[in-house]
């Protein structure tokens, strides 16, 4: 049987690993997912020692995330560099064809009003803050 301050103690190196893992993944670096399966592995032990499975069955749920977070990064085109061809950060399912339409409307790539391939065929002037449409002074 571990005594409780050892426990303690293993708790804080745990959570000291999972955060520091955070920042790294932050920072994009891959060595954040193996802090924080090391540190999500400690806590499973410690709930299991303590026989709380409000915490071991937690900690084994945070390792399958953070396994699978792991793996994906390990694939080309995903992790910290993004893909090589658009640079998007996403999973290839997960990323849009070029040109798609944003939640918000305005996708990279859409066309827009004044593009030769807006849906209207042709640039609509709008003048600027000074001039009206047709270039006069306002």
């Amino acid at each position: 049987m571990t005594t409780p301050d050892a426990l303690d103690a293993l708790g804080h190196l745990g959570y000291a690993a999972i955060y520091l893992g955070q920042v790294l993944l932050a920072r994009r670096s891959r060595a954040g997912w193996v802090l924080r399966l090391a540190g999500t592995a400690l806590w499973l032990g410690i709930g299991l020692a303590l026989e709380l499975s409000s915490v071991w069955v937690w900690s084994a749920i945070g390792l399958g995330i953070d396994a699978r977070g792991w793996w994906s990064w390990r694939r080309p085109g995903a992790g910290p560099r993004g893909c090589p061809e658009t640079g998007d950060r996403r999973p290839a399912g997960m990323r849009r064809p070029p040109g798609a339409l944003s939640p918000a409307g305005t996708g990279a790539g859409a066309p827009r009003e004044g593009d030769s391939s807006h849906p209207r065929g042709r640039s609509i002037d709008r003048g600027s803050p000074e001039t009206g449409p047709t270039g006069e002074r306002r």
